[in-house]
């Protein structure tokens, strides 16, 4: 299988996040799920790209849990999320991105 484009995996991160708000591991399960393990690597740079592109532009928002519980916009940070997609397997839906386009 041909490994996906920067536009489809840039539709499906915001195609989700345009309907509620995502953790960071919840796009990449969605980015990853048909990737074969020789393409891991470049879809996981492309997914990088692509969220901060999408951030750095305005069209996604990074969030995370406030002391209060509430879900409110926070600095985004590629390094730590990075960090988060390589330790999908195991979320910590707390500490983790979340991201939304409001």
């Amino acid at each position: 299988m041909p490994i996906q484009s920067t536009e489809n995996v840039k539709a499906a991160v915001f195609e989700l996040c345009s309907e509620n708000d995502y953790g960071s591991w919840e796009l990449w399960w969605k980015v990853s799920a048909d990737a074969e393990a020789n393409q891991t690597a470049q879809i996981r740079e492309r997914f990088l790209d692509v969220v901060s592109e999408l951030v750095s532009g305005g069209k996604l928002v990074a969030k995370a849990h406030a002391a209060d519980g509430e879900i409110a916009s926070t600095r985004f940070d590629r390094a730590k999320l990075s960090l988060e997609v390589d330790s999908a397997g195991n979320p910590d839906p707390e500490s983790y991105f979340w991201f939304g386009t409001k």
